[in-house]
């Protein structure tokens, strides 16, 4: 219940409130702090908390929290700070961490200097409270990567480059590694997209790029608006199929809600229940 429950309010801009799965039960802040896009994972028998500042204009690092029962966190202080050259130094959202091998590995959005457009990086820590620092190394094609190049190369049919993206989230399966990020108003539309990662976390299987997976397309949606958004992917496995949420709408809209899709494949035809949406004011 609780990682359902954070991530149907990943990327909502609203205070953090955790709950418990007991619903007589619910835990929460007051605002002393104003995040957005949390994503929580567990260590053992603690809690590590990551997210978007949303407390001003300052995106240029990711703060962490860890905590024992949900409820009483200490501060772990800046926990990624980009290289002042690094190819992205601002616009830091959408942070999510995973574990894999004894090493945690923070995929996260950042204003991609090199392409001037959003874009996805990757930090890697031995610790869930860091210091994580921007990925470097050489790639399975070959490609050597240092902190002033995006680790991600996702350049579809048509495009001369990446596409703006953002909000990237991390599914292992089986042994298998799937990454989904949310195309970031390209023609005025958000929508998701999703492709294998080798296991080394970070090299792209470049045939396995597919989407959209997920697109404005239900009347809640507003699939006939200027501008459509199906944004921030989350997947889950569940009884052999695949469960994505998502937001849809824009984010700063009281419309802004959150929708699912099922898919018997990770990177599969992802099916919307008439149902939807799950969260909405």
């Amino acid at each position: 219940m609780l990682s359902i429950w954070i991530n149907l309010i990943r990327h909502c801009n609203y205070h953090f409130v955790i709950t418990l799965n007991d619903s007589n039960i619910f835990y929460k802040n007051y605002g002393d702090i104003i995040g957005a896009d949390p994503t929580v994972i567990t260590v053992g028998d603690e809690y590590y908390l990551y997210f978007t500042n949303a407390d001003g204009t300052d995106c240029s690092f990711i703060q962490a929290f860890k905590s024992k029962n949900l409820m009483d966190w200490e501060w772990l202080g800046r926990v990624f700070v980009p290289q002042r050259d690094a190819w992205a130094v601002s616009s830091l959202w959408a942070p999510e961490v995973i574990e894999k091998d004894g090493k945690y590995y923070m995929y996260y959005s950042g204003f991609d200097t090199n392409y001037q457009v959003m874009g996805i990086g990757l930090a890697v820590s031995d610790s869930p409270a860091g210091p994580f620092t921007e990925f470097k190394g050489t790639l399975e094609d070959g490609t050597v990567i240092n902190h002033k190049k995006s680790p991600f190369n996702y350049v579809l049919k048509g495009y001369r480059s990446n596409f703006k993206a953002i909000d990237p989230s991390v599914l292992i399966d089986d042994g298998k590694v799937y990454l989904y990020l949310s195309q970031d108003q390209v023609n005025r539309e958000s929508c998701v997209y999703g492709m294998e990662l080798a296991s080394d976390m970070v090299s792209i299987k470049k045939d396995t790029i597919t989407g959209p997976l997920v697109s404005a397309s239900q009347d809640w949606e507003s699939p006939n608006a200027a501008n459509r958004w199906n944004e921030a992917p989350f997947v889950i496995k569940h009884d052999g199929k695949y469960y994505m949420t998502y937001s849809a709408n824009y984010y700063a809209s009281s419309l802004y809600s959150i929708g699912y899709a099922v898919s018997d494949s990770p990177l599969g035809e992802f099916e919307k229940p008439d149902d939807n949406p799950l969260l909405q004011a």
